[in-house]
């Protein structure tokens, strides 16, 4: 992570209204794009946490436990955890896959048709 560098010398105020007003023009003019994917972003992490909640549905009808998972899984039952409680939020196929294998289970991914 690179290395934030604060300045101490004091900005003039021109020097302040000028940076007001370039910050008010890049928000008009990438503020709808950058709402836009920060939408689309949210509607990923919730599909995401929807197949999360049905593994975690799945493992509680079959009575397991997280240890009992995280052993048949090979996936820490901490981070099963953080799964779960969709507080992991970058998470693989492959951890998605053996998961649900260990479920007995088959992850599917298909791709839809965006609604118009």
């Amino acid at each position: 992570m690179p290395e934030i560098r604060r300045s101490t010398r004091k900005l003039s105020p021109q020097k302040i209204r000028e940076m007001k007003a370039l910050a008010i023009k890049i928000d008009a003019e990438e503020g709808p794009a950058i709402r836009a994917r920060a939408a689309s972003h949210r509607e990923q992490a919730k599909a995401l946490i929807d197949v999360f909640h049905q593994l975690q549905a799945e493992r509680q009808r079959q009575g397991l436990s997280l240890a009992v998972l995280a052993q048949r899984s090979g996936i820490d039952k901490a981070r099963l955890s953080r799964l779960e409680n969709a507080l992991h939020p970058n998470v693989t196929i492959e951890t998605l896959e053996r998961y649900a294998d260990a479920l007995a289970m088959k992850l599917v991914v298909s791709l839809v048709a965006r609604n118009q």
